[in-house]
């Protein structure tokens, strides 16, 4: 899975989108979020991945950076 795929599976599961999740995660802006799912970003870096497991608990750190 890519990164964008693997965002979007995250949004739909929790029902959210990007603004509602950068909001829950604590960001501050929702950039980084929107660069995943443009494409831009081909990875979720493991400070991400640790920013939505914090508030996440129930996701796969190595299913978020790597779609396993």
């Amino acid at each position: 899975m890519t990164a964008k795929e693997i965002l979007e599976e995250l949004l739909s599961y929790k029902e959210l989108n990007i603004n509602a999740l950068a909001t829950e995660m604590g960001l501050s802006r929702a950039q980084a979020l929107y660069d995943i799912q443009s494409g831009k970003t081909k990875n979720i870096t493991p400070l991400m991945a640790d920013k939505i497991i914090q508030k996440f608990p129930e996701f796969n750190r190595t299913w978020l950076r790597t779609g396993d």
